[in-house]
């Protein structure tokens, strides 16, 4: 369930600044691309991944030091509030009424899918944004190459895990109509738990892809 994206977007924003927006922005509109497959509503998502993570930056920038929040017990209780409850709730709040909007999930189950995507945030929030500020943000020596290639193996391994066992599963697959047209499915599930952490239930979202099939079809015919 933890998100990564979140993490690395809000540890971006505290050491880089406010700068780092257009690559928030790039990556997040990807990584949505592949999800959904639609060009507007990944970017809506995106708009909402970039605001998460400008609040949280502003507000742990002035009321918890910034990235040295975990130097002290009270600034980490601040950033947990800021950073962890409150700024995550901005994107599973516009991420979720984008996709309801969009066709791509239904109003009755907003609350549901609102609560699983903020949780996600919540956790990247909480865990790897706050490592990748503590090793890259307050390092005693430069890393040597064996050190970086630890690190960003462990990185891959932390985002595979969260796919691998919390995340979505996404499949793509092909129907074809009454009309005999054949159209490109992207489905994507994910599991929804209660309080003990037990699966009550699976949610899915469903897309029409076909328009981005054949322009990857198009893109690679060209080559």
């Amino acid at each position: 369930m933890l998100w990564a994206p979140t993490g690395i977007s809000i540890a971006a924003f505290l050491l880089g600044g406010y700068r780092m927006w257009p690559a928030i922005v790039a990556g997040a509109f990807l990584v949505n691309m592949t999800t959904t497959g639609a060009m507007a509503n990944s970017l809506e998502i995106a708009s909402g991944n970039l605001l998460e993570g400008l609040t949280a930056t502003y507000l742990v920038k002035k009321y918890a030091d910034g990235a040295k929040a975990f130097l002290r017990p009270e600034f980490v209780i601040r950033y947990t509030v800021f950073a962890g409850l409150l700024a995550t709730g901005i994107s599973a709040t516009v991420g979720v009424s984008a996709l309801c909007q969009d066709g791509l999930a239904r109003w009755g189950e907003f609350g549901s899918v609102s609560l699983t995507w903020w949780l996600g945030d919540m956790l990247g929030a909480l865990v790897l944004a706050p490592f990748l500020i503590i090793v890259l943000g307050n390092r005693h020596h430069s890393l040597q190459p064996g050190e970086t290639l630890e690190l960003g193996g462990l990185l891959a391994g932390l985002s595979l895990v969260s796919v691998v066992v919390f995340g979505p599963v996404s499949i793509q697959y092909r129907i074809r109509r009454p009309d005999g047209q054949e159209r490109w499915i992207q489905a994507r599930a994910f599991v929804i738990r209660d309080e003990q952490g037990r699966v009550c239930r699976v949610a899915g979202l469903a897309s029409d892809i076909t328009q981005s099939k054949g322009e990857e079809e198009e893109a690679r015919r060209s080559r």
